[in-house]
């Protein structure tokens, strides 16, 4: 470590005490969001989402069944934090706001040690300072969402992959597929190095749990939506037109999220362009296999799909980080980390239908995009760091 700069000495070797810290931080930006929503006259929405859990917690507390007999609009595996911080709750007395950001705290400490040795495996004990410079500006946010479990799973799967421990990287893609769906990603990495067979099965696995779900009348309630979401790429521009035009936004609340009325064309057009971004990265196969042009081509996969998606939520930006974490080059995570702190800075002062918000979102996306577009040029050249 030596010819170092200290913080990146010290952070390499007392990670499990940069991690606790960042933590720390998270809740009190948190803190100030709050309290300065009043001075602001703008609302928060960093920290709403455990109360929603809590009311799913207590209708499976009341005997309902989930997806079946009150609506439940996220994967399996979410059903064991929500449980289990519902369970601490009841017995504790404390929250459940507090046990649930708990859990996620917990599950980020776990994140950050998995990626750290993660990165020990590949010959570098930096990776985990890069990882918490590319989460904290999203643990505000992302402390009071599920998104951190499939994170959870999918940093524990890298690890099991680089240490050859196969059966846990398969048993760590299976859990994320039914933690979010989106660690299907991994597949393209198997079936790089010859596991075909594997890539193959996991595929046909998510496919047979999104349909499961998807005919789940419990699932299709929470899901039931029209248009395309504000915070997408074309309903940034969308909002961004209407706004200048003097035209109606055509807000649509649903789904827990906000969406505008929209034609079919538009969200085809969002969906075809992060299809391309990830077509455009799958000619990197055409290199040789390593675990660092596996992971470039994992990060650019999971950017290309936050791309294309109908449903851009700002927590989902905390998908592709402990990729990041380890192939990121200094441009991708400066820039990453910037686009994290106006995703949490818009969402900390959510104004939704003014110009100014609008127009902050609008940069987001771009950043977006821009990330996106350099690290699927990285998967596609075979490299092994992104710029």
């Amino acid at each position: 470590m030596r010819n170092r700069q200290p913080i990146i000495v010290w952070v390499a070797r007392y990670w499990y005490v940069a991690a606790p810290i960042a933590i720390t931080v998270a809740f009190l930006a948190e803190y100030a969001f709050r309290s300065a929503k009043d001075l602001l006259d703008t609302i928060t929405v960093l920290p709403g989402d455990p109360w929603v859990y809590m009311d799913r917690w207590e209708d499976i507390r009341s005997g309902l069944i989930p997806y079946v007999e009150t609506e439940f609009e996220h994967f399996p595996l979410t059903l064991v934090p929500i449980i289990l911080a519902g369970l601490v709750a009841d017995f504790t007395g404390i929250t459940y706001w507090h046990t649930f950001a708990g859990a996620t705290a917990i599950m980020v400490f776990a994140i950050t040690y998995a990626v750290h040795r993660t990165g020990v495996h590949l010959k570098d004990d930096t990776a985990v300072l890069r990882f918490l410079l590319l989460i904290t500006p999203l643990l505000p946010l992302v402390l009071f969402r599920s998104d951190i479990l499939p994170l959870l799973c999918v940093a524990f799967t890298m690890l099991a992959l680089v240490s050859g421990r196969e059966g846990g990287a398969i048993a760590g893609t299976v859990a994320g597929i039914l933690a979010k769906g989106w660690p299907v990603v991994f597949v393209v990495p198997d079936w790089w190095r010859g596991r075909r067979l594997r890539a193959v099965l996991l595929t046909l696995f998510c496919l047979a749990v999104v349909l499961a779900l998807a005919f789940l009348p419990g699932f299709q309630s929470g899901r039931e939506f029209t248009g395309i979401q504000q915070e997408t790429m074309v309903g940034s521009i969308l909002q961004i037109v209407r706004l200048s035009t003097g035209d109606d936004l055509g807000i649509e609340p649903d789904a827990g999220s906000i969406y505008l009325v929209a034609e079919p064309w538009m969200v085809a057009a969002n969906v075809m362009f992060g299809a391309l971004l990830g077509i455009w990265a799958l000619l990197g196969l055409r290199s040789p296999f390593t675990w660092r042009r596996g992971f470039v081509m994992s990060a650019a996969l999971t950017l290309a799909l936050l791309i294309a998606s109908p449903l851009l939520s700002p927590q989902f930006l905390v998908w592709p980080t402990a990729f990041l974490a380890i192939v990121a080059g200094r441009r991708i995570m400066w820039s990453f980390v910037a686009m994290c702190l106006v995703t949490t800075l818009y969402v900390g002062l959510w104004d939704n239908d003014t110009m100014w918000w609008s127009s902050l979102l609008l940069i987001r996306n771009i950043m977006l995009v821009v990330i996106t577009v350099m690290v699927v040029r990285s998967a596609a050249a075979g490299q092994e760091r992104t710029f």
